[in-house]
C-alpha cells in the first residue's frame, strides 16, 4: 500500500502544460476585465469630485448669502471656498484646483451666472 501511494505522489508532483496555459489564460481575461473597469473609475471619480465641488460651492453662496443678506457674485462665492481653492471671474466662471474635466485633459471650469434675484451655479 505504501508503494502504491508513493508511486501516485510522485506521478503527481508537477502540473501539466495544458493545465498552466488554462490558468494562463483565465488571469489574461480576468486582467481585461480588470482594466477596463479601473478606467472607468477614473473618469467616475472625476465626476464625482465635480459634483462635491459644485455642492461646496452652493453650500459658500448659501453662507455669503447668510453672512451678508445680499446675493453674492461669483468672485465673492469662489473667495468663501478654502478647499478646493477656487477663483472666479464675472465672464468665465468658478475654477477650482484640482478639479479637473471627466477626460482629464483640462481643469473644470464650473458655470456661474451672476443675477440678483437668481444666481445659478452648474457642472461643466
Amino acid at each position: 500500500m505504501r508503494k502504491l501511494s508513493k508511486e501516485v505522489a510522485f506521478k503527481q508532483a508537477g502540473f501539466t502544460l495544458i493545465e498552466l496555459v488554462i490558468v494562463m489564460v483565465i488571469i489574461g481575461i480576468l486582467s481585461a476585465v480588470a482594466i477596463i473597469s479601473i478606467s472607468d473609475s477614473t473618469s467616475q471619480a472625476r465626476i464625482a469630485r465635480q459634483q462635491a465641488t459644485l455642492g461646496a460651492l452652493k453650500g459658500a453662496w448659501g453662507i455669503s448669502y447668510a453672512q451678508t443678506q445680499t446675493a453674492p457674485t461669483c468672485i465673492g462665492v469662489a473667495a468663501m471656498m478654502a478647499d478646493p481653492v477656487c477663483k472666479g471671474t464675472a465672464a468665465s466662471g468658478i475654477s477650482c484646483t484640482g478639479v479637473t474635466s471627466a477626460d482629464g485633459a483640462s481643469s473644470a471650469v464650473f458655470g456661474c451666472t451672476y443675477n440678483a434675484s437668481k444666481p445659478d451655479i452648474t457642472l461643466p
